[in-house]
């Protein structure tokens, strides 16, 4: 039995990654990747342009190793659709924050003055808005209940193989990483209560608690 669910996951997984080129998530990523391409393109047409006659003056002062383009930068804003602009102003927050806003959050929005804006990265909004104190009692139960799954599939490993489980588990990771990439998952009452609901038949199932 177990052989017969592991073999349909590993045609189900074969099927996706057989498939992946053909749907639009590729094609809005090819299209995305094409596009930062030829940003960077004229970008370095216009700054060679504007650079010419300093480059004349400069000529006999030895120049420096050309910088790579920072691949890792271009690959964040794709994936994170300007998130990470918001999460560098929250850390700035908070750097600046005193010791009661560091211990129970700045609230919804944070620090801005003119109109609140979050960051759309539930752990970090979660974090943030929260604070040590906060956050550690609202991710609590997520943790203790995470720490239990992983000792009883720890316990019995052959439990992993079997299908019900798989998707399961699979849903669950994909809403984390959904969460952590995207946001409003743990956040916002409409989708949480699917994970939820998942995360509570496992416990029933499982005697996680």
């Amino acid at each position: 039995m177990y052989i017969l669910n592991a073999s349909i996951t590993l045609a189900l997984f074969i099927g996706v990654l057989i498939i992946t080129p053909m749907i639009s998530v590729s094609t809005n990523t090819t299209i995305h990747l094409d596009y930062l391409a030829e940003q960077k393109t004229i970008t370095e047409v216009d700054s060679s342009s504007e650079n010419t006659q300093e480059a004349a003056v400069e000529a006999e002062v030895p120049s420096s190793p050309d910088i790579p383009a920072d691949k890792d930068t271009e690959l964040n804003e794709l994936i994170y659709s300007g998130r990470t602009v918001y999460l560098a102003q929250y850390k700035t927050f908070f750097k600046e924050a005193n010791l009661s806003q560091k211990a129970f959050g700045m609230g919804y929005g944070g620090n801005y003055k003119d109109q609140p804006k979050t960051i759309e990265m539930d752990f970090y909004d979660i974090f943030y808005q929260f604070g040590f104190i906060g956050a550690f009692v609202l991710l609590l139960p997520l943790l203790y209940y995470g720490f239990n799954l992983i000792k009883v599939m720890w316990a019995n490993k052959k439990m992993i193989l079997q299908l019900k489980y798989i998707l399961i588990l699979a849903s669950l990771a994909i809403a984390l990483g959904i969460a952590y990439i995207a946001g409003h998952i743990l956040t916002a009452p409409a989708v949480s209560i699917y994970f939820v609901s998942i995360l509570a038949y496992l416990i029933v199932e499982l005697n996680l608690d």
